[in-house]
């Protein structure tokens, strides 16, 4: 279970910036450090701290998380408007996770939906700190 978890959790952080318009490039700079939650509704209900480093290059976004389960590992993604989508793959195991989402308060906060290949998945809230 506790790969679920890690794998979930980058799956979260991967995708977990968005903004900006995908014509005109974004508006938003979301390069920065987040935290918030994330929350694993398969296999079992549980909440754990989440914590992400964004790299802003045009519409692509990447960089770092770690969450209050121990996990951590890479992610990166792409934006399209105030929608992100993007993919995680943790350092711990050998789990992928497919992450879209979308961004808030002009980037200053991001929430999505996580999905991994081992069959957990869940949602996330983040905040930049």
């Amino acid at each position: 279970m506790r790969y679920r978890v890690i794998l979930c959790s980058v799956a979260l952080l991967a995708t977990g910036c968005g903004g900006g318009s995908s014509s005109s490039g974004p508006s938003t700079t979301l390069s920065g450090t987040y935290s918030g939650t994330e929350t694993f509704t398969i296999p079992l209900a549980r909440t754990f701290s989440f914590q992400v480093v964004v790299i802003q290059n045009g519409n692509n976004i990447s960089g770092s998380y770690s969450n209050g389960s121990g996990d951590r590992g890479t992610f990166s993604g792409t934006l399209s408007g105030n929608d992100f989508s993007g993919t995680a793959s943790s350092a711990i195991a050998p789990i992928t996770c497919n992450v879209v989402g979308s961004v808030t308060d002009g980037g200053a906060a991001f929430h999505g939906t996580v999905a991994c290949s081992n069959g957990s998945g869940g949602t996330f809230t983040l905040t930049r700190t």
